[in-house]
């Protein structure tokens, strides 16, 4: 079966039972993959994975943000008020699963095929 999932989702997956230290420290290697934007060709498979790095970096800033204010020690799904919100509005399964306000379809969708992400 094609599992289909956000950059987001995928972010969020990982981000589960880190502590605030393991998140800050994956927001600073997010920062620095999405500055390789710089060396893009401009070809679409470039844009692609420069819009991949730009989202994984914007989740993890949202992830360490969420963790201050919701007194997290370690990240947990269930005490982020965003993924009840995406959650709840949920469609049918596929790629519009838990993706982010603002993310099309098209992009920041990592399938399982292509061998980039996995889902658990």
């Amino acid at each position: 079966m094609d599992t289909c999932i956000s950059v987001h989702e995928a972010i969020r997956r990982k981000a589960v039972g880190m502590t605030r230290e393991q998140v800050a420290r994956a927001v600073e290697v997010a920062r620095i993959h999405e500055r390789l934007r710089s060396w893009s060709s401009g070809n679409p498979q470039d844009q692609a994975v420069i819009r991949g790095l730009e989202q994984a970096h914007e989740e993890w800033l949202r992830i360490a943000y969420v963790m201050c204010v919701e007194k997290m020690t370690t990240y947990q799904l269930d005490q982020d008020p965003a993924v009840h919100f995406w959650l709840r509005d949920d469609g049918p399964e596929g790629c519009d699963r838990g993706r982010s306000p603002g993310s099309d379809s098209a992009q920041g969708c990592l399938c399982s095929d292509s061998g980039s992400v996995r889902s658990a």
